[in-house]
C-alpha cells in the first residue's frame, strides 16, 4: 500500500506569514485564549518561523501507517518519512489551531509531526467543545497508542 498517494490532504495552510509575536497575539486574541496552555505558548515562543510556503497537511494515525499496536515517536517520524510525509514545522500547531477552533469534532485529538522543541511536541484535543492547544511529551522513545491522529506534511501534487 502506498499511503501516500491515499492519504487526502486534509487542509492546505501558508506558513511564514506572521512573525512569532505577530502569532502569539494571534493565539490570544482568539476566543481571549481560551483553550491556550502556558506549556504551548512557551514551547511555540522557543520556536522559529518557517520561510513563507504553502503546505498541505494530512492526519494519520500510527495504525494507518504501519503500527497495529502503536509505536514511538521515533517509529512513528521514521514510517512517516519513508511513506513520503515530511515534519511540519512547529508554527503548524498554532496555524491549525487557529484555523480549525470550533470546527473539531468531540474528542479530537491532533499531535503535530514535528521536531520536538524543549522536548515537546504541539498537541490540539477538543476539551467539552473547546480546542485546546497545548504540548504533548516528545521524547523519541514515548509510546503512542494505535489511534492517535498525527498531522503531517504531504508533498505537494
Amino acid at each position: 500500500m502506498n499511503t501516500i498517494t491515499t492519504t487526502p490532504v486534509w487542509k492546505t495552510i501558508i506558513v511564514g506569514n506572521l512573525t512569532v509575536a505577530e502569532l502569539r497575539n494571534a493565539l490570544r486574541d482568539k476566543k481571549g485564549g481560551i483553550g491556550l496552555t502556558p506549556a504551548a505558548l512557551q514551547t511555540f515562543d522557543a520556536s522559529l518561523i518557517a520561510p513563507k510556503a504553502e503546505i498541505d497537511l494530512v492526519v494519520v494515525t500510527a495504525k494507518e501507517i504501519g503500527f497495529p499496536d502503536g509505536a514511538t515517536r521515533e517509529e512513528i517520524y521514521a514510517k512517516a518519512i519513508e511513506l513520503g510525509f515530511k515534519l511540519c514545522p512547529p508554527e503548524v500547531g498554532p496555524l491549525v489551531w487557529l484555523e480549525h477552533y470550533g470546527k473539531q469534532t468531540a474528542c479530537e485529538k491532533l499531535t503535530i509531526g514535528m521536531e520536538p522543541v524543549s522536548d515537546n511536541l504541539f498537541h490540539l484535543y477538543n476539551a467539552n467543545g473547546t480546542l485546546v492547544f497545548t504540548t504533548s511529551q516528545g521524547n523519541a522513545d514515548h509510546s503512542w497508542h494505535r489511534s492517535s491522529r498525527w498531522v503531517f506534511c504531504s508533498p505537494r501534487k
